[in-house]
């Protein structure tokens, strides 16, 4: 649990760092409907990721689920693409993060736009590393 939590602080500095959103990201529940992760892959490479077909203000549990899944299959299909890698397809229970919000499958889901950001030659954020 401990350290979850020091995962969670840690991702959301870094996340809440790039300013997409007006205000910033508090808790990792607020990332189950994929929207600000999906806003986040757009900044880093426009070209491929889009909000198209995405629901930008999920009212219901199922348009969450339908969002982190097209969120997984853009990132699966970019890191085949790009970053010549196969991120596993099963990794993630998408039921559980946009469903339930379950901050363990949220910080895994988290984990990839942090791989992309580390290892795309595209990708125009760069990873401020201290100490």
């Amino acid at each position: 649990m401990e350290r979850t939590l020091a995962q969670e602080k840690a991702f959301l500095a870094w996340l809440n760092s790039f300013n997409i959103d007006k205000e910033p990201i508090k808790d990792l529940t607020s990332l189950k409907d994929g929207v600000f992760l999906m806003r986040f892959l757009k900044g880093i490479d426009g070209d491929f990721f889009t909000l198209e077909g995405f629901s930008l203000e999920p009212n219901h549990w199922s348009l969450s689920v339908s969002n982190v899944q097209k969120l997984n299959d853009s990132i699966l299909e970019y890191a085949q693409k790009y970053l010549l890698a196969q991120f596993p397809k099963d990794y993630i229970d998408i039921q559980a993060v946009g469903r339930k919000g379950d901050k363990e499958e949220i910080l895994k889901l988290v984990v990839w736009p942090v791989n992309i950001v580390r290892r795309s030659a595209r990708s125009s954020c760069k990873l401020q590393v201290e100490g």
